[in-house]
């Protein structure tokens, strides 16, 4: 099964987000970056923490795939961020774990990021699917979902609608860094529900994951 893809536009994405991050001639002015709820870490343990031990454990974190290991695939060879959160790596992720890397989200100062990602279906590549991106609620109301369609490879690019831009950006596409739950749709293929409705994949977005642009899901139909 195809595990992962390289991009040749990888380091066009990269340098369009510097570009973005440090203000570009043709840019109306600055993008920075939008606010996350300052009780996302302490909400995200409420929302998901069934055990009340204080912290996500896998089981607890199948209800959010983003912060899992294989992205919620079950597929070892797919690489999570659970890592970048668990940062003392004792399988689980806390309400201080969740503020630290939220923090350094904060601390690239990005406001859009390029961000793609490939989809297979039964080791194929998935093209002309809709893929929405849909943050997890508890980082708050400034970051906005994103879509995409798939091409023949299966890649699709993710943008926040125009209408969720902030005034200096009009013009500029890309999506806000963050946690999500994907949702896939296709006009003609059956996609099962734990990949739409009833998603349980998702993904964390940022600027120093190293598989962003790279990233492929396998997805099955049974």
């Amino acid at each position: 099964m195809l595990a992962r893809s390289h991009f040749p536009t990888l380091g066009l994405v990269l340098i369009g987000a510097c570009c973005w991050l440090v203000g570009c001639s043709s840019a109306p002015s600055r993008v920075t970056a939008p606010g996350i709820s300052g009780s996302a870490a302490s909400d995200a343990i409420a929302k998901y923490d069934k055990n009340s031990d204080g912290a996500l454990d896998d089981e607890e974190l199948k209800a959010v795939p983003a912060l899992s290991k294989d992205c919620g695939t079950g597929d070892a060879s797919v690489q999570g961020a659970k890592s970048r959160f668990d940062k003392n790596g004792d399988g689980k992720i806390t309400a201080d774990e969740i503020s630290a890397r939220i923090a350094e989200w904060e601390a690239s100062k990005v406001g859009l990021l390029q961000y793609s990602l490939q989809l297979t279906l039964d080791g194929r590549p998935l093209e002309g699917a809709t893929v929405t991106l849909v943050p997890e609620d508890f980082l708050g109301t400034e970051i906005k979902p994103a879509s995409g369609t798939t091409d023949a490879s299966g890649r699709a690019d993710l943008v926040i609608a125009a209408a969720d831009l902030k005034s200096n950006e009009t013009g500029l596409s890309g999506m806000r860094v963050g946690v999500y739950k994907i949702q896939v749709t296709h006009p003609s293929t059956n996609i099962p529900a734990k990949y739409n409705t009833d998603t349980t994949i998702g993904v964390e977005v940022a600027p120093d994951d190293p598989d962003s642009g790279r990233l492929v899901l396998p997805l099955k139909s049974r």
